[in-house]
């Protein structure tokens, strides 16, 4: 299966994919010191 899994679960969870991305990128964010 060529989709991953870590979108279907968030949907799962409620989490709409545009959530899921601002949140991935806020976290990647913070990791590196950068304020979004």
């Amino acid at each position: 299966d060529a989709n991953s899994c870590f979108p279907k679960a968030a949907r799962t969870a409620g989490i709409s994919y545009d959530a899921l991305v601002n949140q991935v990128l806020d976290i990647a964010c913070r990791r590196v010191g950068i304020t979004p």
